[in-house]
């Protein structure tokens, strides 16, 4: 193991702030009472973090995908935010049918994911706005592509010193082309 490349004097997870430095960057695009699809791991945790030990951006509802399933999810969401539209949790279509079904509740409230495989799953475009897409019709202008820039520096910052978080670096460009 000490062997492995890159060597333990190379290796620079003690400065890897990838996760956080890209959750940081999606709360700051988002306008107010946005809410935020989320499905990866690497981008729920980070995200739940900010918000509910930093307090950054209260007014966002962050809806981790893989929890959507979970009562004890809805629960915590509505009583983040008790101003949101109740709607039937219960229903046909699965979990992609069931925040279709947020969705459609919160009309006021701007929806946004960071894949494009999960706004087609809930049946949105998913137009490139930032860092984030939008999931509703590409009618404005986008702003340009936020995400690509940010990987990039975090690569050049990360060299060879840290595999996993390369990985996640190239995860997330290919999911981004």
């Amino acid at each position: 193991v000490g062997l492995a490349s890159p060597a333990p004097w190379e290796r620079t997870r003690s400065a890897d702030q990838v996760t956080r430095v890209l959750a940081e960057a999606a709360l700051a695009e988002l306008p107010r009472n946005a809410v935020l699809l989320i499905e990866a791991d690497h981008a729920v945790a980070p995200l739940m973090y900010l918000q509910e030990i930093e307090a950054q951006r209260p007014d966002v509802v962050v809806l981790p995908l893989g929890l959507a399933s979970s009562s004890w999810l809805w629960d915590l969401i509505y009583r983040r935010h008790p101003d949101l539209v109740p709607f039937a949790v219960r229903g046909p279509g699965g979990r992609d049918a069931r925040v279709r079904r947020f969705l459609d509740a919160q009309p006021t409230r701007t929806p946004f994911t960071n894949e494009r495989g999960v706004a087609l799953r809930v049946g949105a475009p998913g137009c490139v706005n930032g860092v984030l897409l939008t999931l509703t019709p590409c009618t404005e202008p986008a702003r340009p592509d936020g995400l690509l820039p940010l990987l990039r520096h975090a690569h050049a910052q990360l060299r060879d010193g840290s595999p996993a978080t390369a990985g996640l670096l190239a995860w997330e460009a290919e999911a981004r082309a």
